[in-house]
């Protein structure tokens, strides 16, 4: 009986491991479709770091901070 309950534990584990791979798969391809070139992806970057950065008042924006890099 020890033997059926670990390989049914066993294959529930397997189990939830591939729907998190498969979950984690959906959200890559739905990033990677969003954005089709990093050039999309670094400027939706920047926004939200300049859209953060005004919350903060001694913050610089992000392209003075790329600019000093």
């Amino acid at each position: 009986m020890d033997n059926k309950n670990n390989v049914q534990t066993n294959c529930e584990e397997f189990s939830q491991m591939c729907k998190s791979v498969e979950n984690f798969e959906l959200i890559l391809q739905e990033t990677c479709i969003e954005h089709e070139d990093n050039e999309s992806l670094k400027v939706e970057y920047l926004k939200s770091i300049e859209d953060n950065s005004k919350n903060v008042a001694d913050t610089l924006p992000a392209k003075e901070i790329l600019k000093s890099n």
